[in-house]
């Protein structure tokens, strides 16, 4: 399974929307069904994170970046209609650049977080 920014989208907006439902419904869960069927809701969002993307399904939202000369970037979700029509571009693949690595801590901002 390939992991596209337009399924990632789409799973992390289903992913919410479920972890609503589950808040609103768990109660009246738990007291026709019991507690462990309420606690089993929870399941329900993360299996939307880990289930590969419906064969067919097209994505309600695209994630597209659009630059000017100045370099300046906006980052956007479109729907993929519209997208097309501001001729924009879906964003890369995501890149690591290395840049100088300490290997000793950063102490003010660990006493901070201590």
């Amino acid at each position: 399974m390939m992991l596209t920014p337009e399924w990632l989208v789409e799973a992390l907006i289903g992913a919410t929307l479920l972890m609503l439902l589950v808040l609103a419904v768990r109660k009246p869960v738990a007291r026709l069904w019991g507690a462990h069927m309420a606690y089993a809701l929870w399941a329900l969002p993360a299996l939307r994170m880990v289930l590969p993307a419906i064969p067919g399904w097209q994505p309600l939202y695209v994630p597209v970046a659009q630059s000017n000369p100045q370099g300046d970037v906006a980052l956007a979700l479109m729907p993929p209609a519209d997208a097309a029509l501001y001729n924009t571009q879906p964003l890369p693949a995501a890149t690591v650049q290395a840049g100088n690595v300490s290997l000793l801590p950063d102490w003010p901002l660990l006493l901070l977080g201590a």
